[in-house]
């Protein structure tokens, strides 16, 4: 009955206010539960607040996948402690949920909120690879949307769903390039649509903008530019990013390669600095200098003499026609 309850949410209600501090269902003597979260960790439109989902015992949080029915399949590829996306976690829009990295801090569990992980697995519509003690936050008004059995994430993901991406080239912080295949959109089936428009009208705020009918799907660009509207954005935003990295590294060698050449000519003129200061040396020319120093003087008066003494012989030279003028 509480899920039932839950599921009929508005999303103005405040969810945090109607159920407590956490959604528990109990079959048997195996209960599952999800914990209220620590408000800074919520989204800026978080609501009544945000829950954390955890497989293991986490804060109080325990089996919250099996609750909400995203537990991944014995065998399947995805990390056992953050909901599959192929079950239609990925449905969720954007500013619904978070990854949280867990942390401990003298044995007690700490949450930091990773949002480079999360606007990489929501471009790529999967949680990265490197998923070690990583968990998910969503916000309360979401929750509605998730627990609804009729037009629900469940619900959308029948018989499956059709992904469209792009491979692009993502610089990574430490420098090292991949591969990322980007969603631009995510097709449902056709028995999905009618469940998606109702989705739409009863969940507006929590679901994701990449989806869409296959009657939207098949309308080209007008009808898919709504939903690949947000996606653009983000691909911009990683041809953007990678672009300035790429520039930041040209930069980076081009300056690298000026100082080393810098370097070289400053060796070179050493070399030879050194190599004419030793001819200079074989030369003896400072011993030279030395000695025509003190008879400085006394040429440069003669030679102010015999300029005078000469100059009534060249000055009618100079007016002779030169050959050649």
């Amino acid at each position: 009955k509480m899920l039932h309850a839950v599921a009929a949410l508005s999303n103005s209600t405040s969810l945090a206010s109607q159920v407590g501090s956490r959604l528990e269902l109990c079959r048997g003597s195996r209960c599952s539960s999800a914990a209220l979260a620590d408000s800074s960790l919520c989204g800026a439109h978080s609501g009544g607040g945000c829950y954390l989902l955890s497989q293991s015992s986490l804060l109080g949080s325990v089996r919250s996948l099996d609750l909400l029915g995203f537990a991944p399949a014995a065998g399947h590829r995805e990390p056992p402690q953050l909901p599959s996306f192929s079950l239609g976690f990925g449905f969720l829009h954007p500013d619904c949920w978070r990854h949280v990295r867990v942390r401990w801090r003298r044995s007690r569990p700490l949450l930091e909120a990773e949002p480079a992980l999360t606007r990489a697995a929501t471009q790529e519509w999967a949680h990265p690879r490197a998923s070690r003690g990583l968990r998910v936050i969503v916000d309360a008004r979401c929750m509605p949307f998730l627990l609804d059995g009729s037009v629900g994430p469940r619900a959308l993901a029948k018989d499956g769903v059709r992904r469209e991406a792009v491979v692009v080239t993502v610089v990574e912080p430490s420098g090292r390039e991949r591969r990322a295949h980007v969603v631009q959109r995510v097709v449902v089936s056709p028995d999905a649509a009618a469940a998606l428009l109702a989705a739409r009208r009863a969940h507006a705020a929590a679901v994701s903008p990449l989806l869409q009918t296959p009657e939207e799907a098949g309308e080209g660009e007008g009808g898919a530019a709504d939903g690949g509207s947000a996606t653009s954005s983000l691909l911009a935003e990683l041809r953007e990013r990678s672009e300035a990295r790429q520039r930041r590294r040209l930069t980076a060698w081009r300056l690298i390669a000026l100082n080393c050449a810098v370097l070289a000519l400053n060796g070179l003129i050493a070399v030879r600095g050194v190599a004419l200061w030793a001819l200079l040396q074989r030369l003896r020319v400072e011993e030279w200098i030395h000695r025509a120093r003190p008879h400085v003087g006394t040429t440069l008066q003669a030679m102010r003499v015999l300029n005078w003494v000469t100059l009534p012989v060249r000055w009618p030279l100079a007016r002779l026609p030169r050959p050649g003028r």
